[in-house]
């Protein structure tokens, strides 16, 4: 790969962000993110939001009718120089 591939020509900027790429690992599912403060304070902060903005309500389901899924997708926010968000 490194005969195709050369970071020589990118700015710092860039080169900071892609080289910031692979320092975190996004978790795949819950069971990962949870094991992880600071992905655990991330889903409390997003719940929190969730409820502040009266995004939900709980109500009783119909028998015939289907709960809507839902489903945690973890993705790190990154700013231009690659430090995190």
């Amino acid at each position: 790969m490194d005969k195709f591939l050369s970071y020589s020509y990118l700015s710092p900027k860039h080169l900071a962000y892609a080289n910031s790429l692979n320092t975190e690992i996004e978790p795949t599912n819950f069971h990962y993110a949870s094991q992880d403060s600071r992905w655990i304070t991330a889903m409390q902060t997003e719940i929190k939001a969730l409820n502040t903005n009266k995004t939900w309500e709980f109500v009783y389901l119909p028998s015939d009718a289907a709960p809507i899924g839902s489903k945690w997708v973890y993705k790190i926010k990154k700013h231009a120089y690659g430090t995190i968000e």
